[in-house]
């Protein structure tokens, strides 16, 4: 059986390593702040502030780019925006910037190098416990008392204690349960069981910072234990929690061998030893002790806590324990649980909720579905007998949660846990309210449904990450309500008490972008994907739905099925708030676009019916800019407004106030406007030529002529005139973005094609903000090409000289020549 399950987790691996090279083999991304954070073992901690999407999984091998020199070294983690990482060689104490590369190939490759050697009896494996933890074969369940005494956590409630007897007593037991049951509180009692009992342990999780949560309560259970401190608990890898810190010399490996040498060396025997020999060869002996207490220590530890990454390294790891943990078990491969569990002599702990996030996978075909992607509680049939309502040997459920206030958790439970509901324990129902501002809202969900301004969306240039503006202003907006009220931490203090939780990047960025902006907390905590909001909770936490007019909507939008990677997004989205839950969202969008049944219109129809309502209109003026309402000016009054002002404009507000920005414009207008007619072209000429007679920059993107519906001699004529006035003119095929920037500070966005004259009634936006205009640049453009030529032109054809057309596809960005169709490699960007 092990062979058969083998091959075809071998042939996942496969597809998933082909998709890996298929998209370029790495990740790579330019990081900027960097700071010295001190000496780790034999390498050099760094701290970088992250300003792109990239996946860098912990402990990864990587390599940095200084200045042309390349240097290896380890990722460490990524959290709150903050990418840290190892340097095998000092860089300096500041960094403005670095290439950052990391090969996505290596954990499926090692991971398959891995599994051969077990098909050829090369490497020592528990087939047996392996196929156990997987579903092929029953637990073995024998009787185990356990009677807990106070201790420095809180003790167990009977779920728990029930569960800790389960894992003692049986040789694979699956521990689940939603967010804030208390599953770290009972991983770290299970281990501590163990260790009093002799056996060893191998405790893995995902990430660092999540092997460091579940061991700040091991050693709080440990710490008065006799040899903690002298190599029977090892922490391997850095420590990433600040809690943590003041274990560290008596945990990390590095910090244990070094003080375990100097031990030795202090004995008369060996310092008279040492002193016999020449200098040379002594230091040859010292590093020989050191290897060999190194391999000690290793081999001889009780507990040892890592990244599954680097339990899966044959260079770093290669050795069985009695005992096998794995933490936060969802996210993990299939494979790579598989292989883990065959780490262990005599049982194997899986310990995870299985409506959160699932494993990150570049394939999508059936073979890697079924043995790379699905995660260990489906594929073990741990969930197909909780919804078949049969009992599961080796399944123990935590049902009281101790985190959410009571309507956040039955939102939560009622949609994504059917089978294993959750109860809010009295003690959160009895727990002080953060200090939140009551004139926002009393009640624990709160809404804005931004309907009534008819707000427009977009993506991020070669990516699928969508944006929306408006959303972005409301989101932060709040966030600046309360920072007034002392929400947010102070400057360069993290941030534990608001957050935001969006599906995209583009959109995470944008609002740290704004937010960032105008307050006295210049953090990148601000904001987060779901993926990086995991393990990130907080008091009050906004999630932006920001899927609105201008796109489809997307799979987690859509998504209606609980087993389905949209619908436990969603569930982590949610989970992330303590004591408030705000949700902004266009209302009229999801119920007219995305199907009744769907995840978010049940949410919209739970925070309508036990929520409170904010208000649109009375959020977007709390910003510290002015606010202008252009909507309600009566049509042909003169309408007044500050530079440093943001509004929103109908089409009769609309033209009068974005002709006063062309005329107060000093350096650059920019305007992208898919369709244009002479007509509407005509409005704006006279201003457009006089301020390019002033040397501003005018720069037009719009269709190519054969996507305008007007195409032939018109549109000839019209391009002919703009070209003759001064005006760079790029086209891009397919597109659909609609805005406008002036001088790099005014930008003006939404429905309304600024060139192409139609009588209809439309909402535009109004921003006054450099980081806003800087944020739709980014989304808008290549970075890498506007560093070297700033602007949005097109650049002529590598052939003949041609005009070219951009045109974007999932490989990238391309130009390809109007005349000789000649094309230029794609630009790659991730999104």
């Amino acid at each position: 059986m092990s062979s058969t399950i083998i091959k075809n987790m071998i042939k996942g691996l496969d597809a998933e390593l082909a998709a890996v090279h298929k998209q370029g083999g790495s990740s790579q991304v330019e990081l900027r702040g960097g700071k010295s954070k001190g000496k780790v073992g034999d390498g050099f901690l760094y701290a970088f502030t992250l300003t792109d999407q990239v996946y860098l999984r912990d402990d990864a091998p990587i390599e940095i780019t200084v200045e042309g020199e390349r240097v290896g070294g380890r990722m460490v983690s990524e959290r709150d925006g903050i990418v840290t990482l190892i340097s095998e060689k000092g860089l300096g104490s500041r960094l403005p910037s670095v290439h950052l590369k990391a090969d996505n190939s290596i954990l499926p490759q090692q991971l398959r190098d891995r599994l051969s050697e077990i098909i050829t009896g090369d490497s020592y494996f528990n087939s047996v416990l392996a196929d156990k933890v997987i579903g092929h074969d029953r637990p073995r369940v024998s009787e185990f008392s356990y009677s807990p005494s106070p201790d420095a956590l809180r003790m167990p409630n009977d779920e728990q204690k029930r569960a800790i007897e389960l894992a003692l007593g049986t040789d694979v037991c699956y521990l689940c349960g939603a967010q804030g049951t208390g599953k770290t509180t009972t991983v770290a009692r299970v281990i501590h069981q163990l260790y009093r009992k002799g056996h060893s342990v191998l405790l893995v999780s995902d990430t660092n910072f999540a092997v460091d949560t579940v061991l700040e309560k091991v050693f709080k259970l440990l710490r008065n234990e006799q040899d903690f401190g002298l190599g029977a608990v090892v922490r391997y890898g850095p420590i990433v929690k600040k809690e943590l810190a003041k274990f560290a010399s008596n945990v990390l490996l590095d910090n244990i061998v070094e003080r375990l040498c100097i031990k030795r060396q202090k004995s008369k025997r060996k310092a008279r030893y040492l002193k016999q020999l020449r200098p040379e060869t002594a230091v040859l002996v010292l590093a020989k002790d050191l290897e060999n207490v190194r391999e000690e220590v290793m081999h001889l530890c009780r507990v040892m806590a890592t990244t599954a990454h680097m339990a899966c390294d044959k260079d770093q790891l290669d050795r069985m324990f009695d005992v096998v943990v794995i933490d936060d078990a969802s996210t993990l491969p299939l494979p790579l649980i598989y292989f883990l569990s065959g780490l262990a002599r005599h049982k194997v702990l899986i310990a995870g909720d299985f409506q959160q996030l699932p494993p990150i996978v570049r394939a999508n075909n059936p073979v890697c579905e079924e043995w790379f992607k699905k995660d260990v509680f489906r594929k073990s049939g741990v969930v197909a007998s909780l919804k078949a309502g049969e009992y599961h040997e080796g399944l123990a459920i935590l049902h009281s949660q101790y985190r959410m206030r009571e309507p956040i958790s039955r939102l939560v439970s009622d949609l994504f846990y059917e089978h294993t509901p959750t109860v809010t324990d009295s003690r959160v129902r009895g727990r002080r309210r953060s200090n939140f501002p009551t004139e926002l809202g009393t009640k624990e969900l709160l809404y804005v449904d931004t309907s009534s301004v008819a707000p427009w969306a977009s993506q991020r240039q070669g990516t699928r990450s969508t944006y929306n503006f408006l959303h972005a202003l409301v989101v932060r907006n709040i966030i600046c309500r309360l920072e007034k009220k002392g929400l947010m931490a102070k400057k360069r203090r993290r941030n534990t008490k608001i957050g935001t939780v969006t599906p995209y990047w583009a959109q995470a960025a944008l609002i740290s972008s704004l937010a960032s902006e105008k307050l006295d907390y210049h953090g990148t905590d601000i904001a987060a994907t779901v993926y990086r909001s995991q393990h990130n909770e907080k008091d009050c936490v906004v999630v932006d739905l920001c899927d609105s007019i201008g796109v489809k909507p997307s799979r987690i939008m859509s998504a209606h099925e609980v087993d389905a990677d949209g619908g436990r997004l969603l569930n982590v989205a949610l989970s992330r708030a303590r004591d408030v839950l705000i949700l902004v969202a266009n209302f009229d969008y999801v119920k007219t676009e995305i199907r009744e049944n769907s995840f978010v219109r049940r949410i919209i129809a739970t925070f309508e019916k036990d929520g409170e309502a904010l208000k649109v209109e009375d959020i977007l003026p709390l910003g510290p800019e002015d606010w202008l309402d252009g909507l309600s000016t009566e049509t042909g009054r003169e309408l007044k407004m500050s530079p440093e002002a943001s509004g929103l404009f109908n089409e009769s507000t609309f033209y009068q106030a974005f002709n006063q920005d062309l005329m107060d414009a000093r350096n650059g207008i920019v305007i992208f406007s898919p369709y244009f007619s002479e007509r509407g072209i005509f409005r704006w000429t006279d201003t457009l030529r006089v301020k390019r007679e002033t040397d501003v920059k005018v720069e037009i993107v719009t269709l190519p002529p054969y996507q305008q519906p007007a195409a032939g001699e018109e549109t000839g004529e019209v391009l002919k005139g703009l070209e003759e006035s001064g005006f760079t003119v790029a086209f891009r095929s397919d597109m659909h973005e609609k805005f406008a920037m002036v001088d790099g500070r005014i930008l003006w966005l939404g429905p309304l094609d600024i060139l192409s004259h139609k009588d209809t009634d439309q909402i535009m936006l109004r921003i006054s903000s450099k980081a806003a205009c800087r944020m739709m640049t980014e989304m808008q453009s290549l970075p890498e090409r506007m560093k070297k030529v700033p602007s949005f032109a097109n650049p002529k054809c590598g052939k003949c000289g041609g005009l070219t057309v951009w045109k974007s596809s999932a490989y990238g960005v391309h130009f390809q020549c109007f005349d000789c169709g000649h094309k230029e490699e794609p630009k790659y960007r991730r999104g």
